[in-house]
């Protein structure tokens, strides 16, 4: 696609160049969608291990 914009009149070239500005725009999107999947999935699992009471904090509470 590079290649072929040589060749090519203005238009043709702004088109190919906008078309791969948006194709690059829309895969990193995606890949950013991916990773804050997978970080709200590891920060919930990671919240609720916090969250949970060790055995000296449940005998303080059952007293």
């Amino acid at each position: 696609m590079l290649f072929k914009t040589l060749d090519g009149d203005i238009i043709s070239l702004l088109s190919d160049w906008g078309e791969m500005l948006f194709l690059l725009i829309l895969y990193c999107l995606g890949s950013m969608i991916i990773v804050l999947i997978f970080d709200f999935i590891a920060e919930y699992f990671l919240f609720m291990k916090d969250m949970k009471m060790d055995k000296q904090e449940v005998k303080r509470e059952y007293k």
